[in-house]
């Protein structure tokens, strides 16, 4: 009879514990709305690059390329 009480006590005591642990999180902000589409009219997205820039690091990738052949 002793160990069934010192059993059950166990039992609610570590069922008590891990109760405790539990912590409400609160309410969170929501997450921001997304970014509004900046894509042009033929569906192209604009990355912020001139042609002229990408042109001169594609030439510049070309002429590295063939330094190696």
């Amino acid at each position: 009879m002793r160990k069934t009480i010192q059993i059950s006590l166990l039992v609610i005591l570590l069922a008590c514990s891990a109760r405790a642990g539990i912590m409400p999180n609160g309410v969170t902000d929501p997450p921001p709305p997304p970014p509004a589409d900046t894509q042009t009219a033929d569906g192209i997205m604009p990355n912020g690059a001139t042609a002229q820039t990408t042109a001169a690091i594609v030439i510049e990738l070309l002429q590295g390329v063939l330094s190696l052949a």
